[in-house]
């Protein structure tokens, strides 16, 4: 993560309007090794009914070191591994959730930075990148927690990728600090039917299952 912070949320945002529009090109970046097998201490997570699915580390990332990260995939959504890269670690989309070739989309990206990085320094740095680097409006956000670990969640509203109504986005962004680093973790989701009931439930079960876990959680 650069400086600012800001990365994980744009990168976020920049990814899922390409899962959305169905864009299958790859993005450079170190391919992933396989997921940690194990129990995972979740105890300070909120459990959902969805399928939970982990998400591999990047390939050479130390295993004492980067968070253990576990998703929710509920039925009809497709995980995307042609984006897969060190920074964007997972992404999915539902057809079936969108309009035309405009899909329902999430997509979870990590970053980190040397040092122990205080979590509103990420959150406020996040925000401001949204709003300067691609033109976010009403942008609103909320303090909380994610598995124990401080939380934010942003609400924003984006134009559409080659036109269209804006398309409103929501992100849960998690700080953990780990070894001499601190990891900034974010999940993203948006649909152009966000009033669809089917994608409100499935977008609850994402946000709110979303894990962010110790390092070696899985591994033991």
């Amino acid at each position: 993560m650069g400086k600012s912070g800001a990365g994980v949320i744009v990168a976020s945002f920049a990814v899922v309007s390409m899962v959305a529009t169905g864009c299958a090109k790859a993005i450079d970046g170190r391919p992933v090794a396989a997921g940690p097998p194990g129990a995972f201490d979740d105890s300070q997570c909120t459990r959902v009914d969805a399928p939970m699915e982990t998400i591999p580390p990047a390939a050479g990332a130390p295993d004492d070191a980067e968070p253990t990260l576990r998703t929710a995939r509920p039925e009809g959504w497709k995980r995307m591994t042609q984006l897969d890269s060190a920074m964007i670690r997972f992404a999915m989309g539902n057809a079936a959730l969108g309009v035309g070739d405009f899909a329902a989309s999430a997509v979870v990206t990590m970053e980190s930075q040397p040092g122990d990085v205080a979590p509103d320094t990420i959150f406020d740095d996040g925000r401001r990148g949204l709003i300067s680097a691609l033109g976010a409006t009403d942008v609103d956000f909320t303090d909380g927690t994610l598995c124990g670990l401080p939380a934010q969640t942003v609400h924003y509203t984006m134009p559409r990728p080659n036109g269209g109504s804006p398309l409103g986005a929501t992100a849960v962004v998690a700080v953990m600090p780990s070894s001499d680093r601190t990891f900034a973790v974010s999940i993203t989701i948006q649909s152009p039917r966000p009033d669809d009931p089917r994608y409100q439930q499935d977008a609850n079960d994402i946000m709110t299952g979303f894990q962010v876990l110790a390092p070696d959680s899985g591994r033991r």
